[in-house]
């Protein structure tokens, strides 16, 4: 045989047995990662369940019992007003104060359970933790129409109550809201936090209005100003990602093999064509990520920001084809998260300037400075940095 053939020949076969050897630790390595996987998952589950639930109410005393239990309530008792009435008397009840306190009397009084129920959440101290997949069923997440009719009920009602002269229960009922907002974005996957976000809008800067402030007489104010420095004080500055990498990993362990987000199977060629494989270093990859990022959680939204970009660049370039199915978009819920911080303490500062109060110094949760404070001929501008549109940062208080 020629020397050059038998070189050859010994080159094939050393590859060959590579690639048995290579094929042979691939279920090895799957198996190791897979299990490794488990044990870390199992080790959030029980962080996040080891969290604080007890959180302070917004007015009164509050009382013992789960919130949740409450809010469930609420959502499912609106569901039949949503069934049976539709959007039609939303929109006139829409029209005026005095429209509901009077034509639609009929209409209050069949969302009183609603509200009496969203109250009885909003007075509970203990906010369960949301541990997706703690009980092997397919996580759950907060539905966002329900959750909105309940939230807009509760500002309707304070209107309605406000044209009554009582401006104290009219208070009472948006902080109702807010508490259901605050509490969903305390506790839930991402989905949930962007959800409470929106009810926090509502029964907060969404509810009150330079002119409905106005309206307000100073007990009223001063209950307000009280509800507000409490939700401020509590509420963090930055999402936490726990509950949503335990509702990721759920899916990631009930996957069937023709799920429609798994890539196609060439697409783990890294990971000897195993799906599992590739699953399980996604999940890696998001614990890694996710650990990283919780050093900044307190940090200027500029650097903030800039952090979230880097990790997404580097998830992008991971070589895990699963990153781009399942990495969640912290980037934008967390810059609308900021947003709405920036407007409630726009809104406090707003409460105490027709209280008579010159406001303390808050800190712009945007910009990181002193929010921003200027007299004009139409009044005084509060103002903090801009995310995109600067009048969703800025607010006008004519006193």
């Amino acid at each position: 045989m020629l020397p050059t053939t038998r070189r050859l020949l010994t080159v094939a076969a050393i590859g060959t047995t590579l690639l048995l050897v290579g094929a042979a630790a691939v279920p090895f390595r799957r198996d190791a990662a897979w299990q490794a996987m488990q044990t870390e998952v199992a080790a959030l589950r029980a962080a996040v369940a080891a969290r604080p639930s007890q959180r302070p109410v917004l007015w009164g005393e509050g009382r013992a019992g789960d919130a949740f239990a409450h809010y469930d309530r609420a959502c499912e008792l609106s569901r039949s007003l949503q069934s049976t009435d539709g959007n039609a008397w939303i929109k006139t009840s829409l029209a005026s104060g005095e429209q509901v306190a009077t034509e639609r009397a009929g209409l209050r009084a069949r969302w009183q359970p609603v509200l009496a129920a969203l109250r009885a959440g909003a007075q509970s101290t203990h906010v369960t933790p949301s541990i997706p997949g703690a009980d092997g069923l397919e996580p759950r997440i907060a539905n966002l129409l329900d959750c909105r009719w309940v939230a807009n009920l509760a500002v309707f009602e304070a209107r309605a109550l406000q044209h009554e002269g009582r401006n104290e229960d009219a208070v009472r009922r948006t902080l109702d809201a807010a508490s259901l907002g605050a509490d969903l974005a305390r506790r839930g996957t991402l989905i949930d936090q962007m959800i409470g976000c929106a009810i926090l809008s509502i029964g907060t800067d969404g509810a009150w209005t330079d002119a409905a402030l106005a309206a307000l007489d100073r007990g009223a104010l001063d209950l307000l100003a009280d509800g507000l420095q409490r939700l401020d004080t509590d509420l963090p500055l930055t999402l936490d990602d726990g509950a949503e990498l335990l509702h990721v990993a759920w899916h990631m362990q009930n996957a069937p093999d023709d799920a429609e987000w798994l890539p196609s199977n060439a697409a783990a060629w890294r990971f000897g064509f195993s799906t599992r494989w590739m699953l399980a270093d996604a999940f890696r990859l998001q614990l890694a990520r996710s650990r990283r990022l919780a050093a900044t959680t307190g940090a200027p939204w500029q650097e903030r920001a800039a952090q979230l970009e880097h990790e997404l660049a580097t998830a992008t370039a991971s070589g895990n084809a699963l990153m781009a199915v399942c990495l969640p978009n912290l980037g934008a819920a967390e810059g609308n998260w900021r947003e709405q911080r920036a407007r409630i303490r726009l809104l406090c500062m707003a409460v105490d300037l027709h209280r008579g109060i010159d406001p303390p110094p808050l800190t712009d949760p945007i910009g990181g400075r002193p929010i921003a404070t200027t007299t004009t001929a139409a009044g005084i501008e509060l103002r903090c940095a801009p995310l995109a549109d600067p009048k969703r940062t800025t607010r006008l208080v004519v006193r």
